[in-house]
């Protein structure tokens, strides 16, 4: 009788069986974008407290106070220790110092100015 399926245990035609399509994955783009966004923002954010913090340093360097080198930097100290330079006066650039001989300080001003104190051996 025809050829058509003739239902269970029927000699009739075996249709494979569709299975459903994959599930599409979402895409990642917006989680990678707000991902590096804040990435980037909270190196801006460190960055930016640590250059106010230097340049509020510059506070310390006030005329009277005793530096001295450490590394590439300058450190307020004693003026009793061995190598400190009293800072004797406050001024625009280097070449504004009393005796420009002598070292130099670079100081970088909450304004983002920069200003220069001269600088004494301390012990003389």
């Amino acid at each position: 009788p025809g050829g058509g399926p003739s239902g269970p245990g029927g000699g009739g035609y075996d249709w494979p069986e569709r299975s459903a399509p994959p599930p599409q994955r979402k895409p990642r783009r917006g989680l990678i974008i707000t991902l590096v966004t804040v990435a980037v923002l909270a190196v801006v954010g460190v960055g930016s407290y640590i250059g106010l913090a230097l340049d509020r340093s510059g506070a310390d360097y006030r005329v009277g106070a005793c530096v001295k080198k450490e590394g590439a930097t300058a450190v307020v100290v004693d003026c009793s220790e061995p190598e400190a330079y009293r800072i004797v006066s406050a001024v625009d650039s280097q070449a504004d110092c009393q005796d420009v001989t002598q070292p130099w300080l670079e100081v970088r001003e909450p304004t983002g100015g920069r200003s220069a104190r001269c600088l004494v051996p301390a012990a003389g």
